[in-house]
């Protein structure tokens, strides 16, 4: 039996963000799909990035909705335009951001860089999640814009896992976009 569960949260990201939130989630599901079959959706945009400006934003946390447990192999973003360079992925713990987790950051002034840059962080591949288990920590995806060309686009977050000795890539929806800032905005 399928169960879905739809919640929209839309989140104002400080300095010229926004987010927009979107979850659905299917148990029982495997064989390809353990995250569910509607995986997550989010689009978190921003508009005061330059070209030669380092981007994070966070990942959707996967949701072992399978009845066994899984590894982690690779993240990364399913597509991107040219000059949204994809650079890497990494796993944070939840707990070390006790004024609570950045959705995204980046550019000039780019706190989340250097708050993620003091924190410690661990590869994505070998992460385990045991059956029915949310990811608890966070990962975030590193991007380095190449270009002054906009909007630019990366949607998809490919999560590349191991389950019963098979090996299975998955794409949770998620968009994550830069947008011109708006007329008169600095």
């Amino acid at each position: 039996m399928t169960k879905r569960l739809l919640l929209i949260l839309v989140v104002a990201v400080g300095g010229g963000g926004w987010v927009g939130w979107d979850r659905t989630h299917t148990a029982g599901v495997r064989n390809g799909e353990a995250f569910g079959a509607g995986g997550a959706y989010a689009t978190i945009g921003m508009s005061h990035i330059r070209k030669g400006d380092d981007v994070f934003y966070i990942a959707p946390a996967p949701n072992n909705c399978s009845d066994d447990q899984l590894t982690l192999r690779t993240v990364g973003a399913e597509k991107s335009s040219p000059g949204l360079d994809y650079v890497d992925a990494k796993v944070y713990k939840r707990a070390d951001f006790p004024a609570g987790v950045p959705l995204t950051g980046g550019g000039q002034e780019n706190s989340v860089g250097a708050e993620l840059a003091s924190r410690t962080s661990q590869p994505v591949a070998g992460y385990k999640l045991d059956a029915g288990q949310l990811m608890d920590d966070v990962i975030y995806l590193h991007f380095r814009v190449t270009t002054d060309q906009r909007p630019l686009e990366s949607s998809g977050v490919a999560i590349g896992y191991q389950q019963d000795g098979r090996t299975f890539t998955q794409v949770l929806p998620a968009v994550f976009r830069l947008e011109n800032a708006p007329a008169g905005a600095k």
